[in-house]
């Protein structure tokens, strides 16, 4: 990089939404140094060069519209993409242009709810049968007592709907 490169600092580069003028000036200042240095009529012309280019990429459609006009502001990724590749040397000075990041997702997370119940299965094919049989049951007493419960919730929440809709009636003439 030379002296000049690295003095030029383009903070709106790792911006989204930039002042159009801002960024036209700091191109014009980096494409046409002698121009801007000149200042007067040399410096507007600079300037005009770089707004005209973007104008003309813009009717062309090769260039979204600003994305607002008072101040008028544009889509900074967008334009170092087209200024990139319409003025080259460019591409020493704009340090987010053409990096490519590689995005990796995290590892999934596994979680489990519950309790874990460890249990040693006995080896005797009676006892064995007879633990399959209890844990039935505890099953089917389970499975009774959730019924029963949904039941229950279903009813109560009956009820206030009932409470509700009464309350709504209160003060209402018929």
């Amino acid at each position: 990089m030379t002296k000049r490169e690295e003095q030029i600092s383009f903070f709106w580069q790792v911006e989204k939404v930039a002042l159009e003028s801002s960024v036209v000036g700091d191109i014009a200042g980096f494409l046409y140094p002698n121009d801007i240095k000149e200042g007067g009529y040399a410096r507007e012309y600079a300037k005009n060069r770089v707004r005209s280019t973007i104008r003309r990429y813009r009717q062309s459609g090769r260039l979204s519209a600003p994305h607002s006009h008072k101040p008028k502001t544009l889509a900074v990724p967008e334009f170092l993409t087209f200024a990139c590749e319409h003025w080259s040397a460019l591409t020493d000075v704009i340090h987010t242009y053409g990096i490519i990041v590689s995005v990796e997702a995290p590892q999934a997370i596994e979680a489990k709810a519950g309790v874990i119940d460890v249990v040693n299965p006995p080896t005797d094919p009676e006892e064995l049968k007879k633990a399959f049989l209890q844990e039935t049951k505890k099953r089917k007493k389970e499975q009774k007592k959730r019924l029963e419960l949904e039941v229950e919730l279903k009813r109560r929440d009956e009820e206030r709907e009932k409470k509700r809709n009464a309350g709504r009636q209160v003060g209402k003439t018929k």
